[in-house]
């Protein structure tokens, strides 16, 4: 199964959401702040899925985001998380790239959902699949890039 990095500074969440995505089947790597989760995300060059909490000491969310941005590596499928959201702070989490928004108190159903969308956003990602396709548009078809030796739709 995935591997998720959680930064969360609230030890109480932190405890109980660990506990819940690993009965989801997730491993789970935990950060108590955006420092940790850089130091956690540089050991581990596995991880599938982050999940960060905005409001943090030292290195909030925002800030974490802009650092893994600026290390030109490919990032993985990135979740904010907070119990504030308003107009400006939704805006700012799209402007950074992150792939969605999570709202405290989390829903275990709704989280089901959101790690499902994200591992297939992050597999798309990894075989060149356009991330607009059916996880962003359900209804749209597709957009996969064909290469040598690839059918195309409705050809075997």
């Amino acid at each position: 199964m995935a591997k998720i990095l959680l930064i969360e500074d609230d030890f109480s969440f932190q405890f109980t959401l660990k506990k819940l995505l690993e009965c989801f089947g997730y491993t789970v790597i935990v950060a108590d702040n955006g420092n940790d989760g850089l130091t956690q995300h540089w050991k581990n060059s596995s991880i599938d899925i982050i999940i960060c909490d905005v409001d943090m000491p030292l290195l909030d969310g925002f800030q974490f985001l802009q650092h893994l941005q600026q290390s030109g590596k490919k990032l993985p499928a990135f979740a904010f998380i907070s119990a504030y959201l308003d107009e400006a702070i939704i805006q700012k989490m799209d402007s950074l790239g992150a792939d969605c928004v999570i709202k405290k108190p989390v829903d275990q159903e709704i989280l089901k959902i959101i790690l499902f969308a994200l591992r297939m956003k992050r597999q798309a990602r990894l075989r060149h699949i356009r991330p607009s396709s059916r996880i962003d548009n359900p209804t749209a078809e597709p957009h996969i890039k064909q290469g040598k030796g690839n059918s195309s739709p409705g050809n075997p």
